[in-house]
């Protein structure tokens, strides 16, 4: 009876092992997926036109280091979800009206 206990514990012990690591498996995955819903959520709204950080430097007319130097410096807004960076309309209208005056 003893031997029969030892292998009931060891593979009772081992199913945990295995109900653990699948936990924090899927932990992992919700996590990820609740930011990527949250980073959908940030996405402006779909009526806004939506620019790259290369169509806004066309647009303005300046190179990729002014653009970069204008967002450092707060002269620009933009919006950023992971490491995709995006100008709305209106952000790009705010920068030329501010600097208009």
């Amino acid at each position: 009876m003893d031997k029969r206990q030892n292998i009931s514990t060891a593979r009772l012990e081992n199913l945990i092992e295995v109900l653990i690591a699948e936990r924090d498996y899927f932990k992992q995955r919700f996590d990820r997926l609740e930011n990527m819903i949250l980073a959908t959520n940030a996405l402006p709204a779909p009526a806004q036109k939506v620019y790259t950080p290369k169509e806004a430097q066309q647009l303005l007319h300046i190179t990729r280091n002014t653009l970069l130097a204008y967002r450092n410096a707060g002269k620009i807004h933009c919006s950023k979800t992971g490491n995709k960076v995006w100008f709305t309309q209106a952000d790009l209208d705010s920068f030329l009206g501010k600097n208009q005056q």
